[in-house]
């Protein structure tokens, strides 16, 4: 009882912050009469919304910026309050260190590895490359553009095909589009070659053959944070000799085929000895449309690209095989299926099947090999299987834990290397490669520098995982994965932080992440639901979460934490919700809809206000997976998924942490801004709703630095243990 009077002690202490939010918003009715005569009204398809704060749409407008300046020192008040933030990031940082959490872009070729170090003190980023069980560092950040105080983030890196140049892609203040330069393994300097806005997200870096030259993507810095960003993408090619790029796959640089601007054109190179480029025309959609021609001609401009297959195909992920594509595909197959045809003549109504769907497991993925190919399935988006497929037997392959996830890599079918990388909840990234002669998976001894130890962490051996399936409102049995100890009393008192996702068919698989082990280790539960609009259950499971169906995404989540509370995990306003992205819509409506139920919501860069997301960034892009107000069916579905028209006023709302970069090109920071003003007029409780921007960064974690990942993860959970009573995390006065 004594800790229920000292929360509600400290919420009442901190109602002079509350005001002071209203009072910083309200300042703009005084310097602009804008909430009583400038609403603005919209009528779309008979139905008429008021958007009285339309005006934070303009993050140009400089009352708009300074009001977010307060918004942000109001947060960071707040957050500097709550005990034990420096603890977790030191816990962070600590482990990482240890358990080598905090490598990024690892690539491997011809006997040689890269990968990415970033320093937490300095925020310096070094390249290393490991040859013969020995790590060297070849190149690190503060060497490029050394006159800038600003320190630039490596966010990719690709080795030329011979293994004599690397290209790296650098970010700087946390943007998508980055510099790109080449380092010379053998000279040991790097070459400036004045390409910018490169965005590596997209397709990443492909060497031509030859390597004297590689393929990106770029998009037109003049159109990034506007309502046109991601117009006009284009594929250039760089030529090492003439340092030259020109256009090479765009809308305009290809007559022969239709690029919307919105759409992503990209070229793979899979592997130097492939026959055909192939290009894909990308958007949003899990699908695309796939181009190719004879790799020999792809310096000639009169070789036109052909059709090689459509959306309607179903191919998520594919290789070229000789003259042939090998391809994941889920037509006809909700669970998918490997086939493969002809390249020149491709049947894809009569493929040869190489792969068969499975009833209760999802096939993820696949690569090719000289002794044939391999893929791994799921089910429930948590539990992973290996098998082999070779003229035409299929065998598994027993694996040396329990896996939630694993990443496959061949050098192609010419080869018969094959690595495997291993994961769990509690089991750090393991490196395997394939024992050809005894057909099994054996610890990679050339990386033990990186990889060793399968075994659970010493800090976390007192955890356990529970996979459980809940029914949800219609029937459908919802997988949930908890973390916590074993100690871990089911009496109502446990705080939870429980995250989720659903959309594009993507899954929140069993990663380590030792931030994401935090709320367990503290003495609360850890809990990833995986709602319809994911891909745990396959392509049915993705069309129930799509569209005119995406409120089976919320509603699968309430389900979830109606569990948890019917079966004393923990109850009433003990559970913290967090996501973000497209993310955003699930917790945003689940927040909106059952306030009763929760202590805390924390939503980074969300989806919010998606009856606008066609007038901002990205939106023609997002229409194709949340629909578009010019279809009235779909108007009707984007409204029901509105978070910030769903608000209603003078409800008591939980508490409320909303992030946002400025610089996000994929989603519109202004519609947690929006969200954020308008919550906190209208909500009748006392609750922080705090509106936190970083006027440094984009999306999310690409070109961020290590300690910002650190500090935001810990913001997060401390924000939330002090929402839901956690004790240790109650401000002092």
């Amino acid at each position: 009882m004594k800790n229920v009077f000292l929360f509600l002690f400290f919420c009442s202490s901190f109602l002079g912050y509350t005001q002071e939010i209203k009072k910083q918003l309200l300042t703009k009715k005084e310097l602009k009469n804008w909430y009583h005569k400038d609403i603005i009204k919209d009528t779309i398809s008979g139905t008429t919304l008021v958007d009285r704060f339309r005006d934070y749409e303009n993050l140009k407008n400089p009352t708009t910026l300074n009001w977010l300046k307060n918004q942000s020192k109001i947060s960071q008040s707040f957050l500097d309050s709550i005990p034990r933030i420096d603890t977790l990031i030191k816990y962070q940082q600590i482990n990482n260190e240890i358990l080598k959490s905090d490598l990024n872009h690892l690539k491997i070729y011809k006997k040689r590895t890269f990968y990415t170090k970033q320093d937490v003190e300095s925020n310096h980023t070094s390249l290393y490359c490991i040859e013969n069980k020995r790590s060297v560092k070849i190149f690190n950040t503060k060497e490029y553009n050394p006159e800038d105080n600003y320190i630039y983030s490596i966010t990719d890196v690709q080795p030329s095909w011979d293994c004599s140049k690397i290209a790296i892609c650098l970010s700087y203040k946390g943007r998508e589009t980055s510099d790109l330069i080449v380092y010379d393994l053998k000279t040991k300097n790097y070459q400036q070659t004045n390409i910018r806005s490169v965005k590596p997200s997209i397709g990443g870096i492909n060497w031509l053959p030859d390597n004297s030259g590689f393929l990106y993507t770029w998009v037109d810095p003049e159109k990034q944070n506007t309502n046109q960003n991601n117009l006009l993408s284009k594929v250039k090619i760089y030529n090492l000799n003439s340092h030259i790029s020109t256009d090479y796959f765009s809308k305009y640089a290809v007559q022969e085929i239709s690029i919307q601007n919105e759409d992503f054109p990209i070229i793979y190179i899979d592997h130097p000895e492939d026959n055909y480029l192939i290009g894909t025309v990308s958007s949003s959609s899990p699908y695309f449309d796939s181009y190719y021609k004879p790799i020999k001609n792809w310096k000639n401009p009169d070789i036109l690209w052909k059709p090689l297959f459509n959306k309607s195909e179903k191919i998520k992920l594919y290789y070229q095989d000789q003259d042939s594509i090998v391809y994941l595909t889920s037509k006809n197959s909700p669970h998918f299926k490997i086939c493969k045809t002809s390249i020149k003549n491709p049947d894809f109504e009569n493929p040869k099947v190489i792969a068969k769907e499975k009833e209760n497991e999802i096939i993820k993925s696949f690569v090719l090999t000289k002794q044939g190919i391999f893929y791994y399935t799921q089910t429930n988006g948590v539990i992973s299987k290996l098998y082999k497929v070779s003229n035409g037997n299929e065998k598994e392959i027993k694996l040396p834990f329990s896996t939630g996830k694993i990443n496959l890599f061949s050098f192609g079918s010419n080869d018969n290397y094959l690595s495997a990388t291993l994961q769990g909840w509690l089991n750090k990234p393991m490196r395997y490669t394939f024992d050809v002669i005894n057909q099994r998976l054996v610890e990679d001894a050339s990386l033990s520098i990186l990889f060793s130890n399968n075994e659970k962490t010493q800090l976390s051996k007192n955890l356990i995982i529970e996979e459980i399936e809940v029914t949800s409102w219609d029937g459908k049995k919802i997988p949930l994965s908890l973390i916590y100890n074993k100690e871990t009393p089911r009496n109502g008192t446990t705080p939870v932080i429980m995250r989720a996702y659903g959309a594009y068919g993507a899954i929140m698989p069993p990663i380590f992440h030792y931030g994401f082990l935090l709320p367990a280790l503290e003495g609360g539960i850890y809990a990833v639901a995986h709602v319809r609009g994911g891909g745990e259950k396959g392509e049915n499971w993705y069309q129930g979460g799509f569209k005119s169906t995406k409120s089976n995404s919320w509603k699968d989540f309430i389900s979830c934490s109606e569990y948890l509370i019917k079966n004393k995990y923990t109850s009433k306003k003990k559970i913290a919700i967090w996501s973000g992205s497209a993310g955003g819509i699930v917790i945003g409506k689940t927040f909106i809809e059952r306030p009763d139920l929760y202590g805390a919501c924390i939503i980074d860069n969300g989806i919010l206000n998606p009856i606008r997301s066609e007038n901002g960034v990205n939106g023609a892009d997002l229409a194709k997976e949340f629909g578009s107000i010019k279809n009235s069916n779909e108007f009707k579905a984007l409204l029901e998924m509105d978070s910030y028209h769903s608000i209603k006023e003078k409800e008591h709302y939980p508490a409320v942490l909303l992030r946002m970069g400025l610089n996000d090109s994929r989603v519109a920071p202004w519609q947690s801004i929006k969200f954020g003003a308008k919550l906190q007029l209208a909500s009748s409780s006392n609750n922080p709703i705090l509106i936190y921007p970083d006027f440094n960064s984009g999306h999310g974690v690409i070109g961020s630095f290590q300690i910002k990942k650190y500090t935001d993860i810990a913001n997060a959970i401390a924000f939330a243990f002090w929402q839901t009573g956690h004790p240790e995390y109650q401000p002092k006065e």
